[in-house]
């Protein structure tokens, strides 16, 4: 088993500082969010408009940054919405499910926090159906993800927790290997095997070879 940094992250703080330190070397127009956070108040008032309340690390996240209102602001691969845009998301019409067998992702919500370059939906899941609650998901991308009984091939594993995918965005820069067909072998090795690896880890059946296409 390779040892894979971002899921050694301590902390969801110890991740929003790694995130803060490497984004200020960046010029700002080159970051998928925008350095200096919300108001507590303004996180407030947004959460208690919500049909349920913001969970905790993403009012942390949203306390350090903020995000972009429109996709136009941002030529990242994934980025973080304005706090005016969190939601959570409607599952029968934003969780494309076709088998049967996975009808009980439907049942579960998901908070909607940032998204692809071409709409991709990035998430908060409170209680998937497998893997751990707070997990970081992508919805809706190109049925990309696993082909099992267990997980619908339009749903793809980011981290296991808000402060791993952080650790794990920060990591490589802001991109994410996860969602970029191909670009994952233009990663320097031992690096390349622990995307790989770390990758399969969430996102365990068939049909995960899109990955490394080229």
């Amino acid at each position: 088993m390779l040892s894979i940094p971002w899921t050694q992250v301590e902390s969801l703080e110890v991740a929003l500082e790694q995130l803060i330190a490497t984004a200020v070397r960046f010029p700002p127009d080159t970051l998928p969010f925008r350095l200096g956070g919300e108001k507590q108040a303004a996180i407030e008032q947004r959460s208690s408009s919500l049909e349920t309340p913001i969970p905790e690390p993403i009012r942390k996240l949203f306390s350090m940054v903020r995000g972009f209102e429109s996709p136009h602001d941002c030529e990242r691969i994934i980025f973080l919405w304005d706090l005016s845009e969190v939601r959570w998301v409607d599952p029968p019409n934003e969780v494309f499910v076709e088998e049967e067998c996975h009808q009980d992702w439907l049942q579960s919500k998901y908070l909607a926090f940032g998204q692809s370059l071409y709409g991709d939906t990035l998430v908060y899941a409170l209680d998937p159906p497998i893997g751990t609650p707070g997990s970081i998901l992508c919805l809706d991308h190109e049925e990309q993800g696993p082909r099992s009984e267990l997980q619908p091939p339009t749903i793809v594993f980011y981290a296991d927790n808000l402060a791993q995918w952080l650790s794990r965005w920060t990591f490589f820069e802001f991109e994410e290997f996860g969602f970029m067909a191909g670009e994952i072998m233009g990663l320097r090795s031992p690096v390349r095997e622990q995307m790989a690896e770390d990758h399969k880890r969430l996102n365990q059946g068939e049909g995960m070879n899109w990955l490394f296409e080229q």
